[in-house]
């Protein structure tokens, strides 16, 4: 199995999620609005993942991308203990 391909997810429109048709937009969305830490918080927000399971790892991906874009508020206290805010 090959990594995923981190660059496709960032145009929301592709589908993520064929299953259920979910895109790439959604789930962003759905991480952004709801909060969403897991592949399973992902899936009980709006489905994808829920099907075959195939788009798992992209689902991680989208996470990942989201987590480093906004970090929380431990993300926010530890670059002020840096020194860069």
């Amino acid at each position: 199995m090959s990594a995923p391909d981190v660059e496709q997810w960032r145009d929301p429109a592709k589908t993520l999620c064929h299953c259920h048709n979910v895109c790439a937009g959604r789930v962003r969305e759905t991480v952004a609005a709801s909060g969403a830490r897991s592949t399973d918080d992902v899936a009980r927000a709006c489905k994808a993942g829920t099907g075959c399971k195939s788009c798992l790892p992209d689902i991680e991906t989208i996470l990942e991308q989201e987590r480093a874009a906004r970090p929380g508020i431990l993300g926010r206290f530890l670059r002020f203990l840096r020194g860069s805010r």
